[in-house]
């Protein structure tokens, strides 16, 4: 049986997976999130968390005038009841167009294909007049690795970019003259990292005191307790130190 996708809900929305969804998901999740009773008060927190992968517009909801301009920009209009009132909400998905675009929260969305085509458009200076900045955010997301050879040199059997292909990176081409400039770019697996359960941790503390009950009830266990009746037996203190059951007079006899 083919288990179904679950929507993904406004409040498990994060600034990273806003890159995944559409004007058409964030309009579904609005409206079902409008249902709940804190949604007035997470409002902001929701809509700057659009904001990062969308262009925005608040409007009063019986503005037809700029309804009508929203609507020639390509934005989706949305109502948005917050209270008594009813909000119109324009958005519009952003689109990466300058290397600056780049964030550390979207690189993971952008294929290798559409990382290099905006690199192409945006320099002519090869990798290296990248700023640093720019360059963090998109190591972040591609493995990178550039090579300058001539121009017939550059596909010779054997060489870098028969072993680049075969490994899966993609490749830009930036002609410098007779020389050309290769980077090679491959995307790297998004790894998520496991978020620790409050209660996760109460029950390994709770084990970690029983263990240690338990260790402590054994070990008092195994220890004799010393009473009147057993004490000669655990100090095993001799009465005569001659070999007499009346040793200190013996001794003194001796004297």
């Amino acid at each position: 049986m083919k288990k179904e996708n679950k929507r993904m809900e406004l409040s498990e929305l994060t600034k990273g997976s806003a890159w995944d969804v559409q004007e058409n998901d964030i309009q579904a999740m609005i409206q079902t999130a409008q249902r709940d009773i804190d949604f007035e008060e997470s409002w902001e927190h929701y809509l700057s968390v659009i904001k990062s992968a969308f262009s925005v517009e608040t409007y009063k909801g019986d503005d037809k005038r700029t309804q009508m301009s929203l609507e020639k920009q390509g934005y989706k209009l949305l109502d948005v009841k917050s209270g008594d009132k009813t909000i119109g909400v324009a958005i519009k998905k952003k689109v990466i167009r300058k290397i600056t675009d780049f964030t550390y929260e979207n690189i993971h969305h952008v294929t290798t294909a559409q990382m290099l085509n905006v690199l192409s458009n945006n320099f002519d200076s090869g990798w290296e007049s990248i700023p640093q900045s720019v360059k963090d955010i998109i190591e972040q997301g591609f493995d990178i690795s550039t090579t300058t050879l001539p121009k017939e040199r550059l596909k010779k059997k054997g060489g870098m970019y028969e072993k680049k292909k075969k490994d899966g990176f993609d490749v830009l081409e930036i002609p410098r003259g007779t020389w050309v400039e290769a980077i090679f770019a491959k995307q790297k697996p998004l790894v998520e990292v496991p978020k620790m359960n409050i209660n996760d941790i109460t029950d390994d503390t709770s084990e970690t005191n029983e263990n240690d009950n338990e260790n402590y009830t054994s070990n008092a266990e195994e220890e004799e307790e010393m009473t009147e009746d057993n004490y000669g037996t655990l100090m095993d203190i001799p009465t005569d130190l001659n070999g007499d059951e009346d040793g200190a007079q013996s001794y003194d006899e001796e004297i």
